[in-house]
């Protein structure tokens, strides 16, 4: 989670740069733009408060806080994608002048990054034992 406030079109404008697109729902999403098959965003960024984004409100906001959740069920590459959402969380934090936390509102540093990441592995590998490998038809069916 990146903590503000901050406006909404700074925002918009630096997720935008950073890959990211506004989907219908009121999120921000990321795909692999190297996948042929990207339908499923990598990870989304949404608003804390419960308030989806559109198009009026971020040209008027502020906003307080977004949080970042990593699609680990349809991302081929869950170390790849959460490299991409840490990357484009901390090019916030700065750009934003804001505060990256954990669910918890606890700093969140390189250190909590890696518990995060050792986490993911051992989800991953947990699902390649079960015989669901991320990103798979199968994965995308059992997940959807």
């Amino acid at each position: 989670e990146t903590t503000g406030p901050f406006t909404c079109t700074k925002l918009r404008g630096i997720a935008e740069s950073q890959g990211m697109v506004l989907g219908n729902d009121g999120t921000f999403k990321y795909f692999d733009n190297e996948a042929t098959d990207a339908q499923y965003p990598e990870f989304v960024m949404f608003n804390r408060d419960n308030h989806p984004f559109n198009p009026e409100m971020l040209r008027t906001s502020v906003v307080k806080a977004v949080t970042f959740q990593l699609d680990i069920p349809h991302a081929k590459s869950n170390a790849k994608a959460l490299d991409r959402m840490v990357l484009v969380a901390k090019t916030l934090e700065v750009a934003l002048n804001a505060v990256l936390v954990d669910d918890h509102n606890r700093s969140l540093g390189d250190l909590q990054i890696d518990k995060i990441r050792d986490q993911i592995k051992s989800i991953h590998a947990t699902m390649q034992l079960r015989g669901v490998t991320p990103g798979s038809e199968y994965a995308h069916r059992l997940f959807s």
